[in-house]
């Protein structure tokens, strides 16, 4: 079986999984099936196979297996006894739920969490209650690997802790793709803490885990270098165990805490035991006294199979056996771990963390909780330092020494009066200084005295950061990258690179149609496996301070990788040097950022057809010196994004391009009244110019061409302008539109002539209404397909009887209700049923609009949903079955002084999938609740419904009558469909009454017993 794939689809030229990190999607499988549980040779393998110079699995295997026999060494020379040292890594279990109250889903209870780190240790310890299950013939290789567990007793702060965290984080379902974004929700710093993170990973794997950074351990190239996503995460119902906390909601299989030993296992540096070649018996994870074994081992067979010529060691905790199965890790393995716990960053740090000890409250501790300001970057100029600090012990603190010192200099000394009890929070300032220069500034504080005694507590006292001081530079500003070489940035320009691996870099020979050697800058999503991170190109300080217009203007390249649509282009700009950034200028993600199609294949652009140029205004920033702008690249895993020719002017009729674009006829829309209109075009200035004017020709049907000349004060990038045409009546039916800007002298010409059809439609009605496409007329509700037919309304036989859809893709169809009177309504509620069959990286849309001027306008949203969110259910072609429709409704109570509203569904097609709708109907009364045509019955207190579900409005007449036939009451309800109708008959005396129906197609007569 092969594993679920999630971003990537391509086995010869991606590899599957997330990002840099040789992990384990630790029991990397559907729940309900058995399936290939990790990808991580595999992943090694393309990585070699696309990279010969990287690293090899052999070369690190064997300076491990080297580093293991200088051990052996050591302690056969009495050097060292490492089996007598017992380390305790402190855990930190971060639960992300989705606002699940405490106990209830994903946010498990406490003794749960209490119980997979006594699991955890059980079994690294051998101490686990079923190591009496393991056969005799591997007894003599079982391992104590001295590892304990216990949730931190201390915070990174300091604070006693009881090593959980509870995060709402807002989403249902977590996937590998989401692997930052989940994790920078709650992250302690993982040289300190094992950090465990659980939540529900959208039912397809229980868990993963990130491999040990490289530090020494050549070999480990492809694990990610992240400090920001090191740990294990695992799925809530895989997470402790049903032995210890009976109540846990876990799955049956994996029900005893070994899936999260698994993972930690591969935290430490294992590898799966049968070497993950496959089912054959080539390779080997590099540990002696496992046997070699020719594939992974489902459920929990009776005796142990063979394979391989040996016996399969299926109780190992790195095989895939289910829970109650495994028992051991064998001494070869805890030579491995061992190892590593000796020498790669963030592990061997974890055996001296003060996390797993609680904190000790003593006299005169006062603590330096954080930099305050200034933090990362600074204008040049006076700065006031500013730090948080808190009483972290039990007596009150009246004043501190601290010191300031800067880039090494002279110690500066401060007293503070203070007035702090324990754990108070206060903030002291430091006199100005000055940061005259650009460049890098270290500051470092340290709290040296404590009300006039030494501080009682010396690990918390002092504190450095780094302040970039960025430089400045006046506009404009023209950076086409081609004077600089490999590793180079463009003078005055900085990077951010948080994770330390791939980034924004300069790639030379790329082609922009100019002719001769081209130079860009980009990120290389295609190998860039840390999905979720972010990386920053800054510019220098910008000083706008007297300039009256400012533009900025570059040109991009990307092409999507196929069903990948997180990679992404994010434009922010500060105006204080850089301290934050708090404005958003562009963004764009996956599809929208295309300017090619998308390709399995690694992307370089070809031409000058490769690339946009982009243009956008820095209005808001006029007047201010301290502006900068930063071009953030976010990895999707997908494919490569490249800019180039940045430019930031303050003229706004340069020799950039100029792209006038016709957007749409915005009035009328697809479906009107009859009824005197002014046409409306929408034109928006895609280019890098001001403009001032342009010529607009337009024609409707067979009429005359029309040509103007548009004048206006000023067209800025980005802006919009509607043109307003002489008001006119157009008769019943479809019109045709064609409109053109004929002179524009554009570089892009695509944009410059548009061609639509809008229909007016004379339709009335009054609720409540009934659409259910049996005898469909589109002269009632109209059906509007693109002009060019490349989509169009059809109905189809389903189990529904006959449903709508809109066939083909690339456009968007409109079905529009006739209008309508909601003014003698006091309810209405608009109901339809729905069904759609979504894939993956589908971009299907239904949204519905509503108009309140009879068509002129469209301009309220009541109902959206796009892609996933859309979907129903599963199908293939047509819908058959109850199951995989779905009854939406839509209030439409803030409708009921209208009396000329229309109702517009639009679905905007991006795939072969198609969106079914069937029974469009709107509720002017309460919905009935059951089958029964009168509820309740009997009717307590006299009081009951009468309900009706007509194929098509009648008159109804409702008499009620006695056991003698005479009558209580008679009502006639006019125009009913699917109302429900309550009558009060509490005056009645109690006993048997008949309610008898009259409509124009039907009668009927039923005894009622009303109660008192």
């Amino acid at each position: 079986m092969q594993l679920k794939k999630k971003s990537k689809i391509s086995l010869t030229t991606k590899s599957l999984f997330i990002a840099g990190f040789l992990l384990c999607i630790a029991t990397c499988i559907p729940f309900r099936i058995y399936a290939q549980r990790c990808a991580t040779v595999e992943y090694q393998k393309l990585r070699q196979e696309k990279y010969p110079y990287l690293e090899s699995e052999t070369n690190f295997e064997s300076w491990l297996k080297r580093k293991i026999e200088e051990r052996k060494t050591a302690r056969a020379n009495g050097v060292t006894r490492e089996e007598a040292t017992v380390y305790t890594i402190p855990v930190v279990v971060h639960v992300i739920h989705n606002g699940e109250p405490l106990g209830v889903g994903i946010n498990i209870p406490d003794d749960q969490i209490i119980s997979q780190i006594e699991v955890l240790t059980e079994d690294f310890r051998r101490t686990n209650a079923d190591a009496s299950n393991t056969p005799a013939m591997f007894l003599p290789v079982a391992a104590d690997i001295e590892l304990e567990f216990t949730l931190a007793k201390r915070d990174p702060e300091g604070l006693a802790t009881s090593g959980i965290t509870r995060i709402n984080g807002e989403r249902s379902q977590w996937s590998l793709t989401d692997n930052y974004e989940l994790k920078s929700l709650s992250l302690w710093p993982p040289e300190d803490y094992l950090n465990i993170w659980v939540t529900d990973l959208s039912g397809s794997y229980l868990g993963y885990a990130q491999f040990p950074t490289t530090g020494l351990l050549a070999g480990l190239d492809a694990a990610s270098e992240s400090k920001f996503t090191d740990g294990v995460v695992i799925d809530y119902r895989a997470f402790g165990s049903e032995d210890k906390y009976p109540p846990a909601n876990v799955i049956n299989s994996y029900n005893l805490g070994r899936t999260t030993t698994h993972e930690v296992g591969h935290f430490f540096g294992l590898r799966h035991i049968w070497g993950d070649d496959s089912g054959g018996c080539s390779l080997s994870d590099y540990v002696d006294d496992t046997p070699n074994q020719g594939g992974s081992t489902n459920g929990c067979p009776g005796t142990n199979p063979e394979s391989c010529s040996s016996t399969d060691m299926i109780q190992n905790y790195m095989d895939y056996t289910d829970d109650a199965c495994m028992n051991i890790f064998t001494n070869g393995q805890k030579a491995r771990i061992r190892t590593i716990l000796d020498n790669s960053p963030r592990r061997a740090s974890l055996k001296n963390s003060k996390g797993a000890t609680s904190p000790v409250v003593v006299n005169n501790d006062l603590g330096i909780r954080e930099v305050v300001s200034p933090l990362y970057s600074s204008c040049a100029g006076s700065v006031t330092p500013t730090l948080a600090i808190r009483n972290y012990g039990n007596n009150n603190i009246t004043s501190a020494e601290i010191t300031f010192q800067l880039n090494g200099g002279a110690i500066q000394g401060t007293t503070f009066i203070l007035n702090l009890a324990p754990l108070e929070i206060d903030t002291v300032k430091f006199d100005p200084k000055n940061l005259d220069l650009p460049g890098d500034y270290n500051i470092t504080y340290e709290i040296t005295a404590v009300n006039g005694v030494a501080d009682g507590n010396a690990d918390n006292n002092k504190k450095s950061t780094l302040i970039n001081v960025p430089e400045s530079t006046n506009i404009p500003i023209n950076e086409n990258f081609n004077a600089l070489t490999s590793g180079q940035l463009p003078a005055k320009w900085t990077l951010q690179n948080p994770d330390g691996q791939k980034t924004w870099e300069l790639k030379q020979n790329v082609p922009n149609g100019e002719g001769g050697s081209n130079n860009a800058f980009f990120v290389n999503f295609y190998d860039y496996e840390v999905e979720g991170d972010y990386d920053t190109l800054l510019t220098p300080v910008l000083d706008l301070s007297s300039v009256a217009f400012a533009l900025l203007s570059f040109d991009r390249a990307y092409a999507p990788y196929p069903q990948v649509d997180a990679d992404g282009l994010i434009i922010k700009v500060s105006t204080n040097c850089g301290q934050s950034y708090d404005y958003t200028l562009y963004e764009s993600y996956g599809n929208e950022l295309a300017t090619v199609p998308e390709t399995f294949n690694y992307y370089t652009p070809s031409g000058l057809s490769d690339w946009k140029k982009e243009c956008l205004t820095l209005d808001g920033f006029l007047g201010n010196p301290n502006v900068r702008i930063a071009f953030i690249a976010r990895n999707g895993y997908g494919n490569n994004l490249y800019i180039d020719n940045i430019s930031i002017n303050n003229s706004g009729n340069t020799s950039d391009r100029k792209d006038l674009a016709l957007i749409d006829l915005s009035r009328p829309s697809k479906v009107v009244c009859p009824q005197e209109v002014a046409p409306t075009i929408l034109v928006k200035n895609q280019g890098c110019t001001v403009e001032k004017q342009f010529t607009l020709s337009y024609q409707f049907d067979s009429e005359q061409l029309v040509t103007n000349e548009v004048t206006f004060d000023s067209l800025k990038p980005g802006q919009s302008l509607e043109v307003v045409l002489p008001s006119k009546s157009f008769t019943l039916g479809e019109h045709i539109y064609n409109v053109e800007l004929p002179d524009t002298n554009d570089i892009n010409t695509s944009n410059n002539s548009l061609t639509g059809a809008f229909y007016v439609n004379e339709e009335k009605d009054e609720l409540p209404i009934r659409e259910d496409f049996e005898n469909f007329n589109s002269s009632i509700w109209v059906a509007v397909n693109d002009i060019d037919r490349v989509v169009s309304w059809e109905l189809e036989a389903t189990n529904k009887g006959t449903s709508i859809f809109l066939s083909g893709s690339g456009q968007e169809g409109w079905l529009v209700s006739p209008t309508l009177n909601l003014t003698a309504s006091e309810q209405a509620t608009l109901s339809f049923d729905l069904a759609y069959s979504y894939t993956e990286g589908s971009k299907d849309n239904l949204t519905i609009l509503v108009s309140t001027d009879c068509g002129i306008s469209y301009e309220e949203v009541i109902f959206s949903k796009f892609g996933e969110d859309l979907s129903t259910g599963s199908f293939t072609s047509t819908p058959k079955a109850d199951s995989v429709w779905s009854r939406m409704e839509v209030s439409l109570s803030q409708y009921l002084q209208e009396d000329d509203l229309r109702i517009a569904f639009i679905i905007t097609k991006d795939s072969e999938n198609n969106v079914y709708l069937d029974n469009i109907q709107t509720f002017v009364t309460k919905h009935n609740v059951t089958r029964d045509l009168i509820y309740p019955n009997p009717a307590p207190g006299g009081i009951f419904n009468i309900s009706f579900d007509l194929p098509q409005k009648e008159t109804v007449e409702v008499g009620i009558y006695d056991t003698r036939g005479q009558i209580l009451g008679h009502t006639v309800f006019n125009n009913t469909l699917n109302q429900t109708y309550t009558f009060d008959y509490s005056h009645a005396a109690q006993g048997m009454y008949f309610a008898k129906v009259v409509g124009e197609s039907f009668s009927y007569t039923k005894i009622i017993w009303l109660l008192r």
